[in-house]
């Protein structure tokens, strides 16, 4: 027996619209000057949900649509781009515009081609610029997000409930949202699956632990499981990535180790150098000097195999 998710179509549609609601009033107010980071998450995270949610139910030309908001968005909130007057006049734009398909998909009409075509264009447009904005009369925000400079390992134990499927709600959609989050491995438990005669076919019997390395907060892994809140077991523990220095009897040249970047060396090269180096403080008659900079980092690398 397939499971009809047209049945929560009307919960979507509801929140949102209230999303939306919440969305332009944010804009509003950083327009007229009052914003804050959180103003910014905030906005993220409805164009997050929206998107999500549209994609659960098939609404393409909505999830589609909403992506390319989330994008730009998620710029502004890294702090690799700005809030100007330009993009806010062109979100409230593509806010109205969701309104509409929102309402075309309650009256169970499709979404006509090329709907919102220019708005698209126009944001694409914003986040394939590269003028230099701070020099712009942009409008300020009070504490802008910076990038992390490292990345977090966080680890994800994810147990839906037996009946979570029954809801229409995707496991597997939830870890490819994950996936474009960072880096990540997955580990699936099949512990509870039964003998072959006493499967379910509706129920759910895996659960996973998913390793995921990102500079996302816990509040980001937890939008993308707001939808099964109360239909599953989560645990998200968060563990600062560790950098491992390697001990080297040579000094390591600036040449030689680039952080995150591998350089090829001319091995006889660096052997004379050394050479030299040797002979020249067997002159001097003092011990070699390690270098304060002479270790190598290399940062850890969650594979998705």
């Amino acid at each position: 027996m397939s499971i009809d998710i047209s049945q929560f179509h009307q919960v979507f549609f509801e929140e949102s619209l209230e999303g939306l609601d919440s969305m332009e009033s944010i804009l509003l107010q950083i327009e007229s000057g009052e914003s804050d980071e959180e103003s910014i998450n905030a906005i993220f995270r409805v164009a997050h949900s929206i998107k999500g949610g549209a994609g659960t139910f098939g609404f393409a030309e909505i999830s589609d649509f909403t992506h390319v908001q989330e994008t730009l968005l998620d710029e502004i909130r890294s702090g690799a781009r700005q809030m100007t007057s330009e993009i806010i006049s062109t979100l409230l734009r593509a806010v109205d515009t969701v309104r509409e398909m929102i309402s075309i998909c309650q009256s169970k009409d499709a979404i006509p081609e090329g709907m919102g075509r220019e708005i698209v264009d126009e944001l694409h447009n914003i986040i394939n610029s590269v003028e230099d904005w701070r020099s712009d009369a942009n409008i300020p925000l009070e504490a802008t997000k910076q990038p992390a400079s490292d990345d977090s390992i966080w680890q994800i134990s994810f147990k839906p409930h037996k009946d979570m499927l029954r809801t229409g709600n995707d496991p597997v959609r939830m870890i490819r949202t994950l996936a474009e989050m960072g880096e990540i491995d997955v580990v699936v438990s099949t512990d509870a699956v039964p003998v072959l005669t006493d499967i379910d076919p509706e129920a759910s019997y895996l659960s996973w632990v998913i390793t995921l390395v990102s500079e996302c907060s816990e509040a980001d892994i937890n939008e993308i499981f707001e939808w099964v809140d109360d239909e599953c077991d989560l645990e998200i523990t968060k563990t600062e990535v560790v950098t491992e220095i390697e001990d080297t009897a040579a000094t390591t040249t600036d040449e030689q180790v680039i952080e995150n970047e591998i350089i090829p060396v001319d091995r006889r090269a660096s052997a004379d150098r050394r050479d030299d180096d040797d002979r020249r403080k067997a002159e001097r008659g003092t011990g070699r000097r390690k270098s304060d900079g002479g270790a190598g980092a290399s940062s850890i690398r969650v594979g998705t195999d």
